[in-house]
């Protein structure tokens, strides 16, 4: 029995990911390797990937925070994931993404991209039934951040919901 052990512990060891570059890349703040190799990681190890992503998500990192909710659709579609906590972790990623400063990226701003999905997803009717935060004031901040990144859609959902917390 011990053999066996041995030999299945030798055979993962073989498909273990490398995350050394992983890491160098990503502690660093170096923003297009660090998404360069968590693409990669997660090409190999999708739930895995997806884990280290949501560490790195936590941590303040950009990339980490983007590949956990590249990395929850793909999970999501597969079916690999609680869909309860999909949408939690997703609204938890997306969030980050609107905190975390403005990167511009082939001109396009990360504000402008993801506070109006962040803010959405704050206002949702139904959001509680999936454990997800509901809170309009911050919804607001995140339209917002988007309307000062030169969104329409967020200075419309801003002045929108403005109007309506204000009657």
């Amino acid at each position: 029995m011990k053999k066996i052990l041995l030999s299945l512990a030798l055979i993962s060891g073989l498909f273990a990911v490398d995350i050394s570059n992983i890491d160098k890349a990503c502690k660093n703040q170096d923003q297009s390797n660090c998404a360069f190799e968590l693409d990669e990681y997660c090409k190999k190890d999708l739930k895995a990937c997806y884990q280290y992503s949501k560490d790195l998500c936590a941590k303040d990192n950009f990339s980490g925070c983007l590949m956990t909710a590249i990395a929850n659709v793909k999970l999501v579609k597969e079916q690999l994931i609680d869909i309860k906590e999909a949408y939690i972790d997703a609204q938890k990623a997306i969030s980050k993404l609107c905190e975390l400063p403005n990167i511009i990226v082939k001109n396009e701003s990360s504000h402008n991209k993801f506070c109006v999905v962040a803010g959405d997803g704050l206002v949702l009717k139904d959001g509680k039934n999936y454990g997800l935060e509901t809170n309009p004031q911050k919804a607001l901040s995140y339209y917002k951040r988007a309307c000062d990144a030169q969104s329409s859609v967020g200075c419309e959902r801003y002045n929108s919901l403005k109007t309506f917390l204000n009657k």
